[in-house]
């Protein structure tokens, strides 16, 4: 029974490779009536033959390395967090078990805290409303302490609070503006004799 097609590229591959099972005599029998099929396999043996006889070349060092940075391989989200969260495994299974204990007892303590906190929200509120107040007193004072030292004298006049603090952060960007002026002019004073 010969085939009443041409032959598949598949076909044409087994044919090539000098196969000779099940199914291979169908295919040269179809290759002794079909002259387009003959003239193919020939091109394609000529072709390997050509690329046999092609010299033997090594790519330079880093060659691949430079090709697969340019891929863009699509990683879905579940396998990019396991791969990021397998740098931080410790790789001894002992250090696996005390630090996944830690972090349970970790976790616990934080559920049990937010619970307590929850279950007397009016304390913690009013803990939480303490603490917010001191934090911002106290950031209040050292960023008054810390203008007072930059102006100098100046601060004086000033006392303390928003005025001094608006006359700090203009000594500031003045000083930032001369900075970045002087180091445009060295640059172009550069330039000027380099050329």
């Amino acid at each position: 029974m010969t085939l009443t097609r041409h032959l598949l590229p598949d076909e044409l591959d087994l044919l090539l490779d000098g196969e000779t099972g099940f199914g291979v005599q169908q295919l040269t029998g179809h290759l002794r009536d079909c002259a387009q099929c003959r003239d193919e396999l020939a091109a394609l043996r000529a072709f390997v033959l050509d690329i046999e006889t092609l010299p033997e070349m090594a790519p330079q060092f880093g060659f691949a390395d430079r090709v697969m940075y340019e891929v863009h391989v699509f990683e879905p989200w579940h396998v990019a967090i396991r791969t990021s969260l397998a740098g931080w495994m410790p790789a001894s299974p002992v250090m696996r078990i005390a630090g996944g204990t830690a972090l349970t007892g970790a976790a616990s303590l934080v559920t049990g805290a937010a619970a307590w906190g929850w279950a007397h929200r009016d304390a913690t509120v009013f803990v939480g409303g303490l603490v917010t107040e001191r934090a911002r007193e106290g950031l209040f004072a050292s960023l008054t302490a810390t203008a007072q030292a930059l102006v100098g004298p100046l601060g004086a006049t000033f006392g303390s609070g928003l005025p001094l603090l608006g006359l700090a952060g203009a000594t500031l960007l003045t000083g930032a503006g001369v900075g970045f002026l002087g180091l445009r002019a060295v640059a172009a004073r550069a330039r000027r004799l380099e050329a």
